[in-house]
């Protein structure tokens, strides 16, 4: 029987991380995807993974403030990580601030951009993480349960037996 998502509409398999503890779980969200800014930011950042803070200043239509009250937002969830990286322009040192999305602010940006946008190196990696990250929740969750792994693995050699008929 055929899924009824998949009858209804096409689907993308997001997965979106979340903190374990439950209060965290809502300021993430409505941090990350309840603002607009936010989302703007993450996807300037888009697959590349890193931009400087003046770029984003001067690609956004927000405010500096705006922008950089979001950025320590980010950096404080742990979506993006912050550094400084020494930069020469016509022979002066500049420091400049440099933000670099983490493993979960990849996986919300992955959520933001359009798939279609996404080269096959890219989603190879996505899924590499993917299935890393949900085999870790799974074998904790069986060993927290007493489930038995032969359930886990007889499920998912099914599933990657379905790859042989495609």
């Amino acid at each position: 029987m055929p899924d009824l998502y998949c009858i209804v509409m096409e689907i993308w398999p997001y997965i979106l991380p979340l903190p374990v503890d439950r209060s965290r779980q809502v300021e993430f969200l409505m941090a990350v995807l309840g603002s607009h800014v936010s989302m703007d930011i993450l996807r300037c950042i888009g697959s590349k993974g890193v931009i400087y803070q003046k770029e984003l200043i001067s690609e956004l239509p927000y405010s500096n403030k705006t922008v950089i009250s979001k950025l320590r937002k980010l950096v404080e969830l742990g979506v993006l990580a912050e550094g400084m990286e020494k930069k020469v322009e016509d022979g002066r040192v500049r420091w400049v601030k440099r933000y670099e999305a983490t493993d979960i602010g990849r996986w919300i940006i992955y959520l933001l951009i359009p798939p279609q946008s996404m080269n096959r190196e890219e989603v190879m990696d996505v899924v590499k993480m993917l299935l890393k990250l949900y085999i870790d929740s799974l074998s904790k969750l069986c060993r927290n349960y007493g489930i038995e792994k032969k359930i886990i693995l007889s499920i998912i050699s099914e599933y990657v037996g379905r790859l042989d008929e495609s």
